[in-house]
């Protein structure tokens, strides 16, 4: 199944190859051929295929990294498509929050996830696709709310929508300060790249830049505020309400 086509055809974006060298041109056409050949049912076998750009450095090469990464951690094209269903969808309180929770990497496990995620980012950024590191931003986010293990249900987003504003206020109270500063850094980060663009989804887009307005300069205090705004809530500087 072509599982890194469909993920990189979903950010809009497509790997050219020109300007590489023919070294690198073999290596990212066999992680391609590596990653079509990849199950649906078996997502986290795309990790096989990074050994192929792994030394390679390339906006191109750095494209399909994020893309293998976030592959074998789930991220799989059903899962972006019900995530952008979600947000769409008028009979969720919170559209947002569920659209977040879908792209949250839980494989091998939700808290394996969250590691692949962190590993991801950086390629994603690197790529200088911001679309990717959008979605890179919100999967690593998302990932670090549900790791402690959250019921995240593609075919009933109602529920969904429960679980993850309680693990949002969960993480605010029990993620590290190192972790929230880490996800307020990286809200920053989306605010001032894919945010900007007019035709950004506005969305989530709105959530992360209120949260940057507000604090900003307080990348803690900025990574609570997005999880109490995911909530329809107001963060204070101390919780939400």
């Amino acid at each position: 199944m072509k599982l890194v086509g469909s993920l990189l055809l979903s950010f809009g974006m497509l790997v050219f190859m020109t300007g590489c060298e023919d070294e690198e041109v073999r290596d990212i056409a066999k992680a391609q051929e590596c990653m079509d050949a990849v199950p649906a049912s078996s997502p986290q076998d795309a990790s096989n295929c990074f050994a192929y750009v792994e030394k390679h450095t390339s906006q191109q090469a750095n494209i399909l990294k994020c893309a293998i990464k976030l592959t074998s951690g789930g991220l799989s094209s059903q899962k972006m498509v019900e995530a952008y269903k979600a947000a769409g969808n008028s009979n969720l309180t919170s559209k947002e929050s569920v659209y977040f929770a879908y792209l949250s990497l839980d494989l091998p496990t939700q808290s394996g996830g969250y590691d692949i995620a962190v590993e991801a980012y950086p390629y994603c950024v690197k790529s200088e696709v911001s679309g990717m590191v959008f979605i890179a931003g919100l999967a690593k986010t998302a990932s670090l709310v549900t790791k402690s293990g959250v019921t995240i249900d593609l075919n009933d987003p109602a529920t969904t929508e429960a679980n993850i504003k309680t693990a949002l206020q969960n993480c605010i109270s029990t993620c590290t300060a190192a972790e929230l500063a880490d996800t307020g850094a990286t809200i920053v980060n989306l605010a001032t790249t894919y945010c900007k663009d007019s035709s950004s989804d506005q969305g989530v887009c709105t959530d992360v830049k209120n949260s940057v307005n507000q604090y900003g300069g307080n990348t803690e205090q900025a990574g609570k505020a997005f999880m109490c705004i995911l909530q329809d809530k107001t963060f204070d500087g101390t919780s939400c309400t």
